[in-house]
């Protein structure tokens, strides 16, 4: 009976991962749609994986859909807290969803685990000097300021 579950959690594993790859290869040929599609197929392989909920958000932010992408990225935040991407993560989701001050909140909690972060540093910097220049939109017409990073 062992056996047989070790087999299928291999077999779930990679399956997963064959999912991760293909919706990086989707993510990075700019079809975030089946990026979605192949992270989502990953996710239900391994529910527990956050780099696969890292992945999703990341598309899902690329397809304007901030409810989405903030979900998966607190599923990742949930899953593993000491991963700072995932703050990362969820300050883009955040200023996509025009909630600057808690945008503010992740990329902060984030520089606490890791204070050298460049990703997290620079997501805070800009996030600050486009509200300092009054670039952003208020959360009804939300646009991210730049663009979200490839997984």
């Amino acid at each position: 009976m062992l056996d047989s579950d070790s087999d299928d959690e291999e077999q779930a594993r990679i399956g997963a991962e064959r999912a991760k790859k293909r919706g990086n290869e989707a993510f990075a040929a700019g079809d975030y749609h089946e990026a979605v599609k192949h992270f989502s197929v990953g996710i239900r392989l391994e529910p527990h994986n956050h780099v696969l909920h890292s992945n999703r958000s990341a598309a899902y932010a690329s397809l304007k859909q901030a409810s989405a992408a903030l979900a998966d990225a607190e599923e990742c935040v949930r899953l593993l807290p000491s991963w700072v991407k995932g703050y990362s993560r969820k300050g883009a989701a955040l200023i996509l969803g025009g909630q600057y001050k808690e945008a503010m909140r992740a990329y902060k909690r984030g520089l606490e685990l890791e204070p050298d972060n460049a990703g997290l540093k620079k997501g805070l910097e800009d996030l600050r000097a486009s509200l300092q220049e009054g670039e952003l939109p208020s959360a009804g017409s939300a646009s991210s300021p730049r663009r979200s990073r490839p997984p």
